[in-house]
């Protein structure tokens, strides 16, 4: 590959990023209300959502990048939006804990499982 076609890649990867940046410092400036339009943030969502589409093709879209386009009708609807971050932080703790719950449980059901196959044999 030449370095100016990975250099042009490069640009289309910055580029995404960047409006990516532009987005989440739009939602965090909903907090305060009427500082941030709702077309403002529609037109950077779909910035946002059409260099993902470029840059990494249609197998690296996901739902959360359709979900997204609905945060303007909401901010107009409501003229603020929750803050989700925080729940996500702590289902992700939950989801740790009970990781470890489940691998206690299988080691569990399987000793048992092994002690009564040992009775029988």
């Amino acid at each position: 590959v030449q370095p100016q076609a990975e250099s042009t890649v490069m640009e289309q990867h910055v580029k995404s990023m960047r409006a990516c940046f532009d987005v989440v410092l739009l939602l965090q400036s909903t907090r305060r209300i009427g500082l941030v339009k709702a077309d403002e943030l529609l037109l950077a969502i779909s910035k946002h959502f059409t260099l993902v589409e470029e840059v990494y093709g249609d197998d690296a879209v996901k739902s959360k990048h359709h979900w997204a386009l609905h945060l303007p009708e909401l901010l107009l609807k409501f003229h603020f939006l929750l803050a989700t971050l925080t729940h996500e932080r702590k289902h992700r703790a939950f989801k740790r804990w009970a990781r470890g719950r489940r691998r206690s449980a299988y080691f569990f059901i399987r000793t048992n499982k092994m002690r009564s196959l040992n009775k029988k044999l």
